[in-house]
């Protein structure tokens, strides 16, 4: 199991008192409900792009949000996965805002499939992958990011759902 610790220095608990008080001043400033609805729009792109970006897919936010303000089924599997994505995260946000039950690696799988369906192969929906992932800068060629060996992945998101699970409420999400 993997050992998650971090120490807190006075700067960053001070920094983390400060950021706690903006965020209660922000949560108490009443927002026009086109403006919030504007900011959770951008909010939503800016996931969506830097998630899908992750996993090499290098739409732009234009992009993005050009597919999702049209009514037409998306004609490539990035694109899809665009349209995937930000149904996993409508589905999460209804089904977790309230919801105390802890995350799987069950809820994982099932959120992978959504993602994924359309996208890949039916048999590999809600599986682990079976070969190595490595994401290239396509103007460098340099290594963006490598996957963890793939013997490692469950064992990985287990430590990390039992870390988030039994996280301690009295520390600053934040951290």
């Amino acid at each position: 199991m993997e050992s998650w610790s971090y120490g807190i220095t006075p700067q960053l608990r001070n920094t983390l008192v400060r950021i706690a008080e903006l965020r209660s001043e922000l949560l108490l400033t009443p927002l026009a409900p086109r403006f919030e609805l504007l900011l959770r729009w951008e909010g939503t792109l800016r996931k969506i792009h830097w998630s899908l970006s992750l996993s090499g897919n290098l739409v732009s936010k234009q992009q993005i949000e050009s597919l999702l303000m049209k009514a037409e089924s998306p004609r490539t599997k990035e694109l899809k996965e665009i349209i995937n994505y930000k149904d996993v995260l409508d589905y999460a946000g209804f089904e977790w805002i309230a919801n105390e039950r802890p995350i799987s690696l069950r809820t994982l799988q099932f959120l992978h499939e959504k993602a994924m369906a359309g996208i890949v192969d039916r048999r590999e929906l809600g599986k682990f992958r079976s070969r190595g992932k490595t994401i290239i800068d396509q103007d460098t060629d340099k290594v963006i990011y490598e996957a963890p060996p793939v013997g490692h992945i469950e064992s990985l998101l287990s430590s990390l759902l039992t870390h988030l699970n039994t996280w301690p409420m009295k520390e600053n999400p934040i951290v």
